[in-house]
């Protein structure tokens, strides 16, 4: 009896400090802020060749340079910023899918901007981000960017005038 006893308590134990983890998922992290316009002292044509050059390097879906305007379908295989799943210190950033939408505005004859936004969004389960069920179990939600995406284009298309500027 007194074996029956201790393992039933011994039991009740383990049980009890086996408690559900709570992963809180998505986890969210502060990430910085860019800028995600610049402005160029240069002409409309130039800025639109190194826009050009810098994004078909993407898969574009759309380009018109009468409205200044690409847009690319969306990439997959990035991760998160922002977007994390873990215990602990460990964190394992969410793979996510994201598309740039990009701007060249002619200012002046003599001045541009390029603005960019990035749309991204993350794949789970309806239960995990406690959404309601509505035919399928997995699909992508909507999640803001860090602008870090947004900033490196932006860094691209500055060095591809550089160069255009040296020639």
């Amino acid at each position: 009896m007194k074996l029956q006893h201790w393992l039933g308590i011994f039991s009740v134990i383990l049980l009890s400090s086996c408690g559900g983890k709570n992963f809180q998922e998505p986890g969210e992290i502060d990430g910085p802020d860019h800028d995600t316009d610049i402005s160029f002292r240069i002409d409309y044509e130039k800025t639109w060749a190194a826009v050009e050059n810098v994004m078909s390097r993407y898969p574009l879906i759309k380009k018109n340079k009468k409205k200044g305007v690409f847009e690319t379908d969306w990439i997959y295989g990035a991760k998160s910023d922002l977007l994390y799943s873990g215990y602990g210190d460990v964190r394992i950033p969410y793979k996510i899918r994201h598309k740039f939408s990009l701007s060249v505005i002619a200012n002046s004859p003599e001045r541009s901007t390029v603005r960019i936004r990035n749309q991204e969004q993350y794949w789970s389960d309806v239960i995990t981000k406690g959404d309601d069920f509505q035919g399928t179990l997995y699909k992508w939600y909507d999640t803001e960017s860090s602008t870090i995406k947004e900033h490196k284009v932006l860094e691209k298309i500055d060095a591809e005038l550089r160069e255009l500027l040296k020639k």
